[in-house]
């Protein structure tokens, strides 16, 4: 019981430090000119360099061990691509229809992960699971688009590279679980990290170092690095040793809860209607998951 509730807590904090990274993203695109795709390679790439040299320096282990094991160099590389695909196509989701269309599609990934637990378990979805997924994905449409569903854009593109970004995000939390079984969850984070945004690197030849620097830039950098990724791909790479991926899938749609919260209070914006009721979704939707991995784990 203890467990599930430490899984449910870390995957529910995952997506909220992701809820904070994404609106401090979106001020460093706006006023510092930086580029979506180099600000990426440059959380993969420091976020991973940074939890491999906390590992080797402040506990002394030999970093270099999970990559000397094929099995685990394996896991790893297919760990770090899906990372870079997933952040790589969901900027094309953006680019080819808007924000606010791609971020409903990640919306998608709960299903997707339900979809394989029930096939890899060969049984139907339960109500409860379908009424989650259901849930979720209602509230947040209903935070990302104030209910003005004119906003969205579901070009064949955007759609396309939207699902596609959903599916890499249910991959990547689905092939680490192997690999989470015989390396610590840190050591999975910044291998996974440091592969994904190199892989990103060459992809973008114009490099991450592109924007203008200030120390408020810095700053910023500094909580999309650290609180955006090493805090959230470590909780929710933790919570998947605790609970199973689609409970922490669904656990992680706090992420636009987050966002918009964190949103009024920076910017001072005031909650419309129906983002209050697109929240109330979310925060139910987080309390029945939870209530039920729970009661998985004390059967």
């Amino acid at each position: 019981m203890k467990s599930a509730k430490l899984g449910a807590a870390l995957a529910f904090s995952a997506g909220a430090c992701w809820g904070i990274m994404g609106v401090t993203a979106q001020y460093l695109f706006e006023f510092f000119s930086f580029t979506p795709e180099g600000l990426v390679a440059l959380r993969l790439v420091a976020g991973g360099l940074l939890i491999l040299a906390a590992e080797a320096l402040f506990f002394g282990r030999d970093v270099l061990e999970p990559m000397r094991d094929r099995r685990n160099r394996r896991d790893l590389l297919l760990y770090g691509a899906g990372t870079g695909l997933m952040q790589y196509t969901f900027f094309l989701a953006v680019a080819a229809s808007n924000a606010g269309t791609a971020a409903v599609l990640s919306g998608a990934i709960p299903l997707f992960l339900l979809l394989w637990q029930v096939r890899s378990e060969r049984r139907r979805p339960s109500p409860l699971e379908v009424f989650c997924v259901l849930l979720a994905g209602f509230g947040i449409t209903l935070l990302v688009t104030k209910g003005r569903l004119d906003a969205l854009d579901f070009s064949a593109a955007g759609v396309g590279m939207g699902l596609a970004s959903a599916l890499c995000g249910a991959f990547c939390s689905i092939e680490p679980q192997a690999v989470l079984r015989r390396v610590s969850p840190a050591l999975v984070t910044g291998w996974g990290l440091l592969l994904g945004g190199l892989m990103m690197l060459a992809a973008d030849p114009r490099g991450p170092v592109q924007g203008s620097w200030s120390l408020m830039s810095l700053l910023c950098v500094f909580v999309v690095v650290v609180v955006g990724t090493v805090t959230a791909f470590l909780c929710y790479l933790t919570s998947l040793r605790f609970i199973a991926a689609p409970t922490a899938g669904l656990l992680s749609c706090s992420e636009p809860l987050t966002a918009v919260i964190f949103t009024a209070l920076v910017l001072g914006t005031r909650f419309e209607p129906l983002e209050l009721v697109g929240a109330a979704c979310i925060v139910a939707c987080v309390l029945l998951v939870d209530k039920a991995a729970g009661r998985r784990k004390s059967a």
